[in-house]
């Protein structure tokens, strides 16, 4: 039978931070020499608040066990690394020696080199300095496991009619006694409620990830949010939100904005209607005149003395070339004319034809020169110079080809080119 995340029980949970009676800090002390804060309490006898659980004697004993069980220590984090995360950018060191001193399970936090250089900064110096300033808005919080055998095992022990009742005096809300699995990290955490803001937390961060749980277990949002202040499972509530409204029958709905359609005091529907339709006019203008400022082409950016020097011999180089590849005669004077009339690249083609006409007259009866049969097809080599040259034909291939379209030539095999009978 598979068994669906919302009947998992959560693995890991935190309690609320412990602050006050923060020694002083060691700034060089410490087993790697960067930093010493002997004594921090990681857990207090008494209620979790905010959690409805309760840490009894039991539990705290348990805390110095767990956090004696590995010689490294326990790994102690800037604020609670995120549920998705493990934390590495923000661990400070770790914390060792744990042991019973009256209600508190107090330990000795030792923190790493690499602490002080992480992508955040320098994480310990800042705990560090924040304990000697201001040990009440600093404190320390434990990530641990359930043991739910252990705790069921209780429950049931001090559970009469079918209720629960507390051993301990100090409980008299007779909350779930804690106990512990395991015990991954002991974090610096800050206070929301005694320091707006939190002292490792920005703004309203409480608020607002209360509201990205909800709007994850609504549907309201498809993206899972990370959790740093809420011991929840976001799937397993949003499984359970699901199958609440469906087993109820319910839906989310939009909700209607309010619609008052009537005329306010002293004003009358015909009234009304003109300033919105003046109103409406005006909004539409300047609509309008935005768009049209936005659509407005950018002017050129203007051009130094040097610039347009430049641009200036590149445009008349152009023109030269352009003269001296149509067979025109004198392509400096050519290029220069053309220069200054303003003229540009495409309306060269039209300047060329009346100057070659020009420059290779022909006869006024019968538009060829008879001192020269071949003059025509000269005179239209010329025209188009700068496309046949482009297509590597010379002008005597193309008079060639010429004769032959007009008969005046034909190919004769292995002979080249006879004049037609």
């Amino acid at each position: 039978m598979t068994t669906s995340v919302i009947d998992k029980p959560l693995r890991r949970y935190r309690s609320l931070p412990l602050r006050g009676g923060m020694p002083k800090a060691d700034h060089k002390g410490g087993m790697y020499g960067a930093g010493l804060i002997p004594g921090a309490a990681a857990i207090t006898l008494g209620e979790a608040i905010g959690h409805d659980q309760w840490a009894d004697s039991d539990a705290v004993d348990k805390v110095v066990e767990l956090g004696n069980r590995s010689p490294k220590g326990v790994k102690v984090h800037y604020a609670h690394s995120s549920l998705s995360g493990d934390g590495i950018g923000s661990q400070l060191g770790r914390m060792k020696n744990f042991r019973r001193e009256g209600d508190k399970a107090v330990g000795d936090v030792h923190f790493s080199r690499a602490s002080h250089r992480t992508p955040d900064g320098d994480l310990s110096g800042y705990v560090m300095d924040k304990t000697d300033e201001d040990p009440e808005a600093i404190g320390l919080s434990i990530v641990f496991e359930h043991d739910n055998e252990a705790e069921q095992a209780f429950a049931k022990e001090h559970t009469k009619n079918g209720r629960f009742s507390s051993p301990d005096d100090g409980n008299s809300k007779n909350y779930r006694h804690i106990r512990l699995a395991s015990l991954p990290a002991v974090d610096f955490v800050g206070d929301p409620a005694a320091n707006p803001g939190g002292l490792f937390g920005k703004g309203n961060a409480i608020a607002t990830e209360a509201d990205r749980i909800c709007e994850y277990a609504l549907g309201l949002s498809t993206e899972r949010p990370t959790l740093q202040h809420f011991s929840v499972d976001a799937e397993r509530l949003a499984q359970y939100a699901a199958r609440f409204l469906n087993s109820h029958n319910l839906e989310l709905r939009d909700k209607p904005m309010p619609v008052d359609n009537t005329a306010p005091a002293g004003i009358t529907n015909e009234q009304l209607d003109a300033k919105l339709s003046a109103f409406g006019t005006e909004l539409l203008g300047k609509v309008s005149e935005q768009l049209a400022a936005a659509l407005k082409p950018a002017e050129p950016p203007k051009l130094t003395e040097t610039q347009l020097q430049a641009q200036g011999v590149e445009r008349f180089t152009k023109f030269r070339e352009v003269a001296a590849t149509a067979g025109l005669k004198d392509p400096d004077a050519v290029a220069k004319s053309w220069f200054d009339k303003g003229l540009n690249l495409e309306q060269l083609q039209t300047a060329i034809t009346p100057m070659l006409v020009n420059q290779n007259p022909l006869t006024k009866d019968t538009g060829e020169d008879p001192a020269d049969p071949l003059a025509k097809y000269k005179a239209e080599y010329a025209k188009g110079r700068a496309s046949f040259m482009a297509m590597n034909l010379s002008e005597a291939e193309y008079i060639t080809s010429r004769q032959v379209d007009d008969g005046a030539a034909v190919l004769a095999a292995g002979a080249g080119v006879s004049e037609a009978a």
